[in-house]
């Protein structure tokens, strides 16, 4: 379950890295508000959309290779991210990540599969945990990458961070 807590702890650590940042970045590539607000939301289409799929392939091809597939995934995400000098790289960049996101399911299921019954409910709330946790010191740790001033912000920094941990 600690392998567990830290894939997703560090997922979300990587999902929030970016966000304090994405705004200024999207606006910087011509991005509208409306367009910074569907784009965000095309994250967690894409993780809505995922999650059943990831899970149905997890109970078919086993969990770790699919979570090693959708790790490896949202690390590219982040690569893309941190180099997209273009609006729709950038809007690309969010929907694969909110795609490779799904994957938190799959740590829910694993967790359900290697835990004793009597075990389970710890083992859930644990990684429910790292959901909070990680979503906690993501954005944190982005703006301290980033640097104080979004005029001069290093966007590449954070995403690189974000896709190193999902590594």
């Amino acid at each position: 379950v600690v392998i567990l807590f830290l894939i997703v702890f560090v997922g979300l650590v990587g999902f929030g890295l970016i966000l304090p940042l994405y705004p200024f970045y999207a606006l910087r590539l011509g991005a509208s508000p409306e367009v910074m607000t569907w784009t965000m939301a095309a994250f967690s289409l894409g993780q809505f959309i995922a999650a059943p799929i990831w899970g149905r392939l997890s109970d078919a091809w086993g969990r770790r290779p699919i979570l090693i597939l959708t790790m490896l995934g949202s690390a590219i995400s982040y690569l893309i991210l941190g180099y997209a000098d273009e609006l729709w790289v950038l809007i690309f960049s969010r929907v694969l990540g909110g795609l490779m996101a799904g994957n938190i399911a799959i740590a829910f299921a694993y967790v359900t599969d290697i835990t004793k019954p009597q075990d389970r409910a710890a083992g859930l709330g644990r990684i429910s945990a790292a959901l909070g946790l990680g979503f906690m010191f993501g954005p944190a740790i982005g703006g301290l990458l980033a640097g104080p001033d979004v005029e001069t912000a290093n966007y590449l920094l954070p995403a690189l961070a974000a896709g190193g941990g999902s590594l």
